[in-house]
């Protein structure tokens, strides 16, 4: 018969979370504090073939139909906040840089009504989709106003 020690459950409970710990999780379940500093946009394929905008580690950049688009006269607005955002986390890079087929000048930073900072491409606020793991684009299609931010948006 094996016995065990409290000590001995106790260091294997410790050892097993320390491990878990160093393995990392998902935290798709919470919301996201947004992403700041310096960091690429990449270009990546959809299984499709459609070319879309991508965070720096590979995460799928949104666009939502029912924001304002901004342009030259007018600044980007949000439609996502409290529990939208949940779901679908603000992009925010302080300085975004960019591949051979982006323009640096198509992003822009736009202050949301809660004060924070949010990214936009071409006018349009950016966001990731909290279902999505890295190369996912689960969110494109959701709802019929979620879209995967395409380099050829107008």
């Amino acid at each position: 018969m094996i016995t065990y020690t409290r000590g001995s459950v106790l260091a294997v409970c410790f050892g097993i979370s320390a491990l878990l710990g160093a393995c990392g999780g998902d935290d798709y379940g919470s919301t996201p504090a947004p992403s700041s500093g310096s960091a690429s946009v990449t270009l990546r394929q959809a299984a499709g073939g459609a070319t879309y905008l991508a965070d720096s580690e590979g995460r799928a950049l949104y666009t939502f139909a029912n924001d304002l688009r901004g342009d030259a006269q007018n600044a980007a607005e949000s439609a996502c906040a409290a529990g939208c955002l949940a779901k679908w986390p603000v992009f925010y890079m302080e300085t975004i840089k960019t591949p051979d087929g982006l323009v640096a000048s198509d992003f822009a930073t736009i202050t949301r009504d809660d004060g924070s900072k949010q990214s936009t491409y071409k006018g349009w606020p950016l966001y990731t989709y909290a279902s999505d793991k890295i190369g996912d684009t689960l969110g494109d299609g959701v709802g019929n106003v979620w879209h995967l931010a395409a380099p050829d948006a107008d």
